[in-house]
């Protein structure tokens, strides 16, 4: 009776349709939900990258040409730059290039680290790693990721995984940020998401997406509006769980595909609750920013008054202003009325001094919020280890807070979907494992195979966790003496959790058993030379 259900059940999958209307307006409701954003993100990239508006021309059909200068009104540059270094900060603190910043080990069905088994497997997970990022490092990851990166830095960060060919399996873009709309699910995810390829040519249709049709009654110079829809279906199996559905804006069908994955990874350094999309550091310094710029406004204003000043002039025939010329080596002939010249400078006030104290604030503040110089500027007067320390662990302490959100939104899911593309394109990269542990591998389930991050942000976690323990041993030992207090520790346990706090690769170090033969071998030298006997 069970396999007459489940056959009835595969049926109706397979019979089910697409219901467009449904989708239409899911896609409707999510961009009225982008819209009410639209404002805020528009002022915000013309202060954070002033020559880079995506929402300038969106919704608008082009009505503002491409190649125009859009940086005329900001006339202070503080936060391009600090978001310009933020972004290369973490660049090389989530992903940094050459590296391998994250490395797959054992699962916990291989026991302890210490097993016979558990080396045998790491020997395994370790080619993995290689395989995997030699894939990676060849493919257009490092370009695209700084461009998400960049949009994740003022709000969400949209990274598209896709399908390529056996010889550029994985294919990388950081869709605009204006193009795509996201439907927020019960979990503080997302269970849909689309994007909007406006007037886009039929002829590249089948360029991005292969498998898809030409519209009906279209011809191949024409364009129209394309849906690009990627969604949960919680009803279906886990094979079949993402749905992609390609289709015009009149609800026309081009392709449709089921996935157990689907192409987005999508990440927000910070969120407010209740909110789908994020804020992050450089929106945070926009209101400083804007109020920034207007002073410095100001200030060239006041400037240009002082070097071409205003004129006072008597209105009678002593003075003829349409002959009045106010530049180097002129003569002007006038004469005195009543003991005084036609002509004086205009009263000046204000104190554009006041105004640039203001700014020099405004800029502190901007470069504080995006960690510009964690340890103060460079020409400041020399610090003390002290304060060095304290500033250095409040950065690692700022930055440990966006770790386990990019862990849950970025990391994850970007290993996830990258084991997908290349067990789907290059099978044979993992054709040496079992495929019945396969399966569980790429899940990533923690039982077979378990993820292992080592990038710098990551590790600031782990640091903290050292300081912890120094400042523990130090206090103990002011207390009891130094001897005391390293008697208290598991110095082979110490070691290792030390070494893996910091990102340490663990080859590099002796294993528990050889550093146990080692502190024997030397304690034993101890009490030989204590007792005068020759080695």
């Amino acid at each position: 009776m069970s396999d007459v259900l489940s056959k009835a059940n595969k049926s109706i999958e397979k019979t089910r349709k697409v219901d467009t209307k449904r989708l239409l307006k899911r896609r409707d409701e999510a961009k009225s939900d982008m819209d009410m954003w639209r404002s805020l993100l528009e002022n915000a990239y013309h202060y954070i990258i002033p020559n880079y508006n995506p929402w300038v021309n969106h919704g608008r059909a082009g009505a503002v040409a491409p190649g125009q200068q859009r940086d005329g009104d900001v006339y202070d540059l503080t936060l391009p730059v600090a978001h310009t270094r933020f972004v290369n900060k973490m660049m090389v603190g989530m992903v940094p290039q050459g590296q391998h910043w994250f490395e797959f080990v054992p699962g916990d069905s291989f026991g302890d680290e210490s097993s016979e088994l558990y080396q045998a497997a790491l020997r395994i997970t370790q080619q993995i790693t290689t395989r995997v990022f030699k894939i990676l490092e060849a493919s257009n990851f490092y370009v695209a990721v700084q461009e998400a990166i960049s949009d994740a830095s003022i709000s969400t960060g949209f990274l598209a995984v896709n399908e390529g060919d056996r010889a550029n399996p994985l294919q990388f873009e950081a869709a605009p940020v204006s193009q795509v709309m996201i439907e927020a699910d019960a979990k503080d995810g997302f269970s849909a998401v689309f994007r909007d390829w406006m007037q886009m040519k039929c002829e590249q249709i089948q360029q991005v997406w292969p498998d898809a049709k030409r519209p009906d009654n279209k011809e191949y110079d024409s364009k129209c509006d394309i849906y690009e829809c990627s969604y949960v279906d919680y009803e279906a199996s886990s094979k079949e769980r993402y749905k992609y559905v390609v289709m015009t804006s009149k609800g026309e069908i081009l392709l449709e595909q089921t996935s157990a994955s689907w192409p987005w990874v999508i990440f927000r350094f910070r969120k407010l609750a209740g909110e789908s999309r994020g804020r992050g550091p450089s929106l945070e310094a926009v209101p400083t920013a804007a109020t920034a710029n207007e002073a410095i406004g100001d200030e060239l204003t006041a400037a240009a008054f002082q070097a071409n000043p205003m004129y006072m002039a008597a209105s009678d025939s002593a003075y003829n202003q349409d002959t009045f010329q106010a530049k180097p080596g002129s003569i002007i002939p006038v004469q005195m009325i009543m003991g005084n010249w036609p002509i004086a400078p205009f009263p000046q006030g204000g104190n554009i001094q006041f105004g640039q104290l203001l700014v020099a604030d405004m800029r502190q503040q901007i470069n504080d919020i995006l960690y510009t110089a964690p340890l103060g500027p460079i020409t400041a007067p020399d610090m003390t280890a002290t304060e060095a320390n304290i500033r250095f662990q409040e950065t690692n302490e700022s930055f440990a807070a966006m770790a386990p959100r990019l862990q849950r939104e970025f990391f994850d899911p970007l290993v996830k979907r990258i084991m997908f593309l290349i067990n789907k394109v290059l099978p044979e990269t993992f054709g040496d494992i079992p495929e019945d542990f396969r399966e569980k591998m790429l899940s990533l389930d923690g039982e077979v195979l378990q993820l292992r991050y080592k990038t710098p942000l990551m590790i600031s976690r782990g640091r903290i966790q050292t300081q912890n323990l120094l400042s523990w041993y130090n206090s103990y030992a002011s207390m009891v003496g130094p001897e005391i207090a390293s008697a208290t520790l598991k110095t082979i346990e110490t070691a290792q959790s030390l070494a893996q706090n910091e990102g340490i690769d663990l080859s590099n170090i002796k294993s528990a058993e050889e550093m146990q033969q080692t502190a024997e071998g030397v304690a034993a030298a101890a009490e030989e030379a204590a007792q005068g006997v020759p080695g």
